[in-house]
């Protein structure tokens, strides 16, 4: 679990950055909401003239309405998985907490596998200075 969470932080690290180099801005339309969820559909034209439509995820604060226009920052290489609603592109938090809650889920994990096997070995040691149970009906 530890690794797994680890591995995902350098994932979102490494889209990050991929943005950073290669995100371009463009201004899109926004062509329809989808229901409750904080996504809306944008068509923009990137910089090279392809014209896109994609879905991308807004902030619930400040939901753009259908026809409005706004400022979209998409990744060149692949425009329409990659595509952002300016000013909620990946920032560094979510790697700072993959990276740093990887460590402490396999610290913790690591101090309680130690707990346990301290305990486990205390009670075999306690049970090997005992005599043996005398059988039923056994004289004594």
């Amino acid at each position: 679990m530890a690794g797994v969470l680890v591995a995902c932080g350098f994932g979102n690290l490494n889209h990050r950055n991929d943005m950073v180099e290669r995100g371009e801005r463009a201004t899109g339309a926004v062509l329809e909401q989808h229901g409750r969820q904080s996504l809306v559909s944008v068509h923009f034209t990137t910089r090279s003239g392809a014209e896109v439509t994609t879905w991308v995820g807004h902030s619930i604060w400040d939901a753009p309405s259908v026809g409005e226009e706004i400022d979209v920052i998409y990744d060149r290489a692949d425009p329409i998985g990659s595509a952002y609603v300016a000013g909620d592109e990946p920032g560094l938090l979510s790697p700072i907490l993959f990276l740093g809650g990887g460590p402490v889920l396999a610290l913790a994990y690591a101090w309680w596998l130690r707990r346990s096997w301290n305990r486990l070995r205390s009670g075999a040691e306690s049970w090997r200075g005992r005599h043996p149970v005398p059988r039923l009906g056994a004289a004594r």
